[in-house]
């Protein structure tokens, strides 16, 4: 199976479950970013058609995103 894309709603438990220390800086750009982005290389497993899968994964988020947010939920 060859697949890229983001994964559902229902797994933010595990896009959440990483420590802030284990992401490291990525030299990503685009046209709407200026790439201040970190990842993880992380594995995800799950299930589909019965069969279980362990598929190569990475974390990504935008540190200026996740600034402004951790801001609000501060206050």
């Amino acid at each position: 199976m060859k697949f890229l894309g983001p994964l559902a709603c229902k797994d933010r438990e595990f896009l959440l479950s990483f420590p802030e220390e284990e992401f490291q800086p990525l030299a990503y750009t685009s046209a709407k970013s200026k790439g201040d982005y970190s990842g993880i290389d992380t594995s995800y497993n799950f299930t589909h058609d019965g069969r279980h899968y362990t598929c190569r994964a990475v974390v990504v988020k935008s540190d200026d995103l996740y600034k402004q947010q951790r801001k609000t939920l501060d206050k």
